[in-house]
């Protein structure tokens, strides 16, 4: 990302109606060559701590990392395998603002479309009434870092 487009991490992502957390620039970078074909990237919504919404077009591939420590990782070393670490695309019009409703809204749509990742974490009314409540973006952060999302 160029550097007016600075975003401030840990930032929330939504993409397919999943919902996940990033701590670094260098978590949203690194992802697997599956979610590159499923489209992670393709129309993926980036909000930082400071309540900019950024839009992702895609991703351009910059260097595979090979997996550490393993025979897997010299044979990914050999054949060009590995993780893949991208450069997002960046909307030309991002950043923007994002309400506090809006980013609550994406979450709890996620619990509808996606329950299956939500019903490991925990009781879903729970986490649902606790998002609902959330008077600010950092009480949102902490509850979706306090739940390892």
């Amino acid at each position: 990302m160029d550097d007016h487009l600075a975003m401030r991490f840990p930032a929330i992502a939504f993409s397919q109606n999943l919902v996940n957390t990033l701590a670094s620039n260098s978590a949203l970078r690194r992802t697997t060559r599956v979610g590159l074909k499923k489209g992670y990237y393709d129309a993926l919504i980036l909000v930082d701590s400071t309540g900019k919404r950024f839009d992702i077009s895609g991703a351009q591939i910059v260097r595979t990392i090979p997996r550490p420590f393993s025979f897997a990782g010299l044979f990914d070393v050999l054949s060009g395998d590995g993780y893949p670490e991208v450069e997002p695309i960046v909307s030309a019009k991002s950043p923007t603002t994002i309400s506090l409703n809006e980013v609550k809204d994406r979450i709890l749509d996620s619990f509808e479309t996606e329950r299956h990742s939500w019903e490991p974490i925990g009781d879903i009314r729970e986490i649902r009434d606790r998002i609902q409540r959330a008077i600010s973006l950092e009480q949102v952060f902490s509850i979706l870092r306090e739940l390892h999302v």
